[in-house]
């Protein structure tokens, strides 16, 4: 009987995935940790600062050198990881509330490189950006 309970408490417990009750909170992944942080990209491409509450904010951005912000997160689902972004404020209205994804081909302590899905690279190199000296 005492192992009957104990098997059955065992499966119980791979039946019910850890975390389940609290679906609210969800710990960063190991590159959403890396990510944190300023990066700065070459002339025209910003510098972009993630925030751990989940939003960014870029500055210096296109020959305007304008400032958009919103939310960003990293998914895991396929090979490379995919980064994505909601802009909620910009000096350009027309890019508020535009979403867009990213695939994080490189990333380290020093540099992160991205290619934007929506874009079209003739070069097929994706974009370069180091992290800010503190």
């Amino acid at each position: 009987m005492i192992r009957f309970c104990l098997l059955l408490a065992g499966l119980f417990a791979l039946a019910c995935p850890v975390g389940a009750a609290d679906k609210t909170a969800v710990a960063p992944n190991a590159i959403e940790l890396m990510l944190l942080g300023k990066w700065v990209g070459g002339p025209c491409m910003g510098t972009w600062t993630f925030a751990a509450d989940g939003t960014f904010a870029v500055e210096n951005y296109s020959p305007g050198a304008i400032r958009f912000s919103g939310t960003w997160r990293v998914s895991m689902n396929a090979l490379p990881p995919t980064l994505s972004f909601v802009c909620k404020a910009s000096e350009e209205p027309n890019r508020i509330g535009r979403c867009w994804d990213v695939k994080i081909v490189s990333l380290n302590e020093q540099a992160v490189e991205w290619l934007d899905l929506d874009e079209q690279h003739l070069d097929e190199r994706p974009d370069h950006y180091d992290r800010a000296k503190q």
